[in-house]
């Protein structure tokens, strides 16, 4: 780093009914390598009811607390930390749900102090466990003409008798599609062919452990299991049966996100989401935008381009000040060495109407305010078409063949555009006032934007 003085780092955590998730991330915090007297911790606490603001207060009296009398969402629970720059050099943002090593901070302020061209430093973020790869083979010599092929159903996974299925990741021949029982627990068809990442604990470097996995098909068949180990076969029936594997061997992590994409379409996208880490992303890199799960923001950079917009609420608002930042010169990396883990879990859940609706309407707010024209009514006609097709197939041929209509996906997109017309003339003054030329968002997006 320059000079002697040490830089002044904050680092900002949300919570929104995080409970011990978020005690945990602060506790980590706390045995981060930095001078305890350049480091300011802030809880940003929005509005939740699992009571640990208060007891935060009382037994961390190094994090600073900030309670919301309601829910913000992460932008404007992030801006609650961020109005006052005042006395910092380097804002941290951190979600709640992360465990940071304890050399995280420190190569991200090495990277920004080096270039003073870079706004932001992204860590690598991993997926909390690590995992060994679990293949099935269900091919069968024959299948009867016009039968489905499919390989086998799993109803159950354990390692050494823990339950394991919440962070089981169902990677390729994989579809979970069905729901048993009240709908909560959720059942995996796979292909004939399929692999399934089994988590364990990520302090270890190899396993020597037993997986129980339940297994069941549409007709009866031999499954060739093996999870590094030797290859067990088992007869597997249409009713469920427990089936044992060793584990043996090394273990890895899975990407969560190493720096963010422009994808194709005006989507914001995790670079190397869901590849197993075998260190193809062990060197810096200069990425599109930063991720605002695991980030470090320079001061100046905030002081030139402004902070979170309030109304984003969740979703996008990253992308949005990235690509700001980009329209008016700054660049952003990706530091290898700053290793964070995640829990991944979501205040909302893919296809719910609360993802649904702040997803596509920030998408397009983002897009008005940043992207070419062409960009943006590329993404609106898409949008608008999907749309018809998604009414005639849940509502008018329903209505036609006096079936019962299913209007809820239909409503919830045009919610979400209606929205965004809300948003629009704003977000036009917005554009206006970056004073930037159409040439160049156009050349940004030539750039970084690739495909899905």
């Amino acid at each position: 780093m320059s000079g002697a003085r040490t830089p002044r780092v904050r680092v900002v955590v949300l919570n929104y009914d995080g409970g011990d998730t978020t005690v945990r991330c602060l506790e980590a915090l706390q045995q981060v390598d930095w001078p305890a007297d350049a480091l300011e911790i802030v809880l940003v606490d929005n509005a939740s009811i699992d009571g640990i603001a208060p007891v935060i207060a009382r037994d961390m009296p190094v994090v600073r607390v900030i309670e919301h009398t309601h829910n913000v969402g992460f932008a404007g629970g992030c801006n609650l930390a961020l109005r006052d720059l005042s006395a910092i050099d380097y804002v941290a943002l951190l979600n709640n749900d992360t465990i940071p090593d304890r050399d995280w901070l420190r190569p991200l302020v090495d990277a920004l102090e080096a270039d003073d061209g870079l706004g932001a430093a992204n860590s690598k973020i991993v997926f909390a466990p690590s995992f060994v790869e679990l293949s099935i083979d269900a091919t069968r010599d024959q299948v009867e003409p016009g039968a489905q092929d499919l390989g086998v159903r799993i109803t159950g996974l354990t390692v050494d008798g823990a339950e394991v299925w919440e962070h089981t990741q169902f990677a390729d021949g994989c579809h979970r599609s069905e729901t048993r029982g009240t709908g909560y627990e959720q059942v995996c068809w796979t292909a004939p062919q399929a692999q399934v990442r089994v988590p364990v604990e990520p302090t270890l470097t190899e396993i020597d452990a037993v997986l129980a996995i339940e297994l069941s098909s549409d007709v009866p068949k031999t499954v060739r299991l093996t999870a590094g180990g030797d290859v067990v076969e088992v007869d597997v029936d249409v009713e469920p049966s427990w089936h044992l594997v060793p584990m043996r061997g090394p273990i890895f992590d899975v990407i969560n996100n190493v720096g963010s994409r422009l994808v194709l379409g005006g989507y914001g996208g995790d670079r190397g989401f869901l590849e197993p880490d075998h260190g193809q992303y062990d060197e810096p890199d200069e990425v599109f935008a930063w991720c605002g799960g695991a980030a470090l923001l320079s001061v100046r950079y905030l002081r030139d381009v402004g902070i979170f917009d309030d109304r984003y609420f969740m979703y996008y608002e990253d992308t949005d000040l990235s690509w700001r930042g980009r329209l008016a010169g700054w660049r952003y990396v990706y530091v290898p060495e700053s290793v964070v883990r995640h829990e991944h879990a979501a205040s909302s859940r893919e296809g719910s109407a609360m993802f649904t609706h702040f997803v596509e309407r920030n998408r397009f707010v983002t897009l008005a305010r940043n992207a070419p024209w062409s960009m943006l009514a590329d993404a609106l006609y898409v949008f608008l078409r999907d749309t018809a097709v998604i009414f005639e197939r849940d509502v008018a041929v329903q209505v036609l063949h006096r079936s019962r209509p299913s209007p809820t996906l239909t409503l919830r997109r045009l919610r979400a555009f209606g929205a965004f017309l809300e948003m629009l003339p704003s977000t036009l003054a917005t554009r206006r006032r970056q004073g930037v030329a159409a040439r160049a968002r156009g050349d940004l997006v030539d750039r970084w934007a690739v495909p899905q």
